[in-house]
């Protein structure tokens, strides 16, 4: 948050709203970007995002320059507030809209050519991230648009020789089985995902492979619990379908088998299971 310091004295109705945390209008003010002797870059609790964002300028006389060069940027501020919805890094871009605001309104210098120029940057920037962003969670469920798609074709090929003792057919539909539990979870996840963290896209590679990897070592884990019968027997589900669900959900939960081993671990070492 930008905050003048010192003895500058605010306009009142700039230090009302600081006080008292609601706008003229009514608006609840949850945070403060900005706060300057003749005008504040806040946001309101909405649940618009584009509303959210609030520029307010002072009635004060000696604010009419600032709402000059406001009249040159308003129209560019409004179009970068309209893609604040579709951006992944939302709280950083909201800081950097209002830092750009507050820059134009506290040059005097300011014309029209510069201001669009500035906001013209800004825009490019939101939208290079935003494209940023979704190359890096395409890269990030690539292995598993790959394995998903391969596991299936070669299920389709072992087709013809499905039975329950055909170990071939057996291992790849309890792959496809945990790839598909796995690819739900990284669909769900990955929009809480920050993928600004990293610049090279191997390393997004990397933690998808990682992921699909841990829903392969899951099911496989399920599986032998399954065949020794230590939780579940094979014996009491009616078809191989139940078998493949057993396997999609460990694919798809990645506490499942750990809460499952650990059971196993305190009966094995006699230890009293925690309620």
């Amino acid at each position: 948050m930008s905050v003048s310091e010192g003895k500058m004295e605010f306009a009142a109705d700039i230090q009302s709203i600081w006080d008292l945390k609601e706008d003229v209008f009514g608006n609840k003010v949850s945070h403060v970007f900005v706060k300057s002797k003749l005008f504040m870059i806040y946001q309101i609790d909405d649940a618009d995002v584009n509303n959210s964002l609030r520029v307010y300028i002072s009635e004060h006389e000696d604010s009419k320059g600032i709402d000059k060069r406001y009249s040159y940027i308003r129209h560019f501020y409004f179009n970068a507030k309209g893609l604040l919805a579709s951006s992944p890094n939302l709280n950083a871009m909201k800081y950097r809209i209002a830092k750009t605001v507050e820059d134009c309104l506290k040059d005097e210098e300011l014309s029209k050519e510069s201001a669009e120029q500035t906001f013209k940057n800004l825009i490019n920037f939101i939208e290079e991230e935003y494209a940023k962003a979704t190359k890096n969670r395409f890269y990030y469920l690539l292995p598993h648009f790959v394995a998903v798609p391969a596991l299936f074709l070669v299920c389709l090929i072992l087709m013809e020789n499905r039975a329950p003792d055909n170990e071939w057919w057996i291992i790849f539909t309890s792959f496809l089985a945990a790839s598909l539990g796995g690819f739900m979870s990284v669909l769900k996840n990955a929009s809480k995902l920050n993928f600004y963290e990293y610049s090279q896209k191997r390393k997004y590679v990397f933690l998808g492979g990682e992921r699909l990897l841990l829903s392969f070592v899951a099911a496989a884990i399920a599986f032998i619990v399954l065949k020794s019968g230590a939780i579940l027997s094979l014996a009491s589900f009616k078809s191989y379908w139940q078998v493949m669900l057993i396997l999609v959900v460990a694919g798809f939960s990645e506490t499942l088998v750990p809460s499952i081993l650990q059971k196993m671990e305190a009966r094995v070492s006699g230890k009293k299971e925690d309620s």
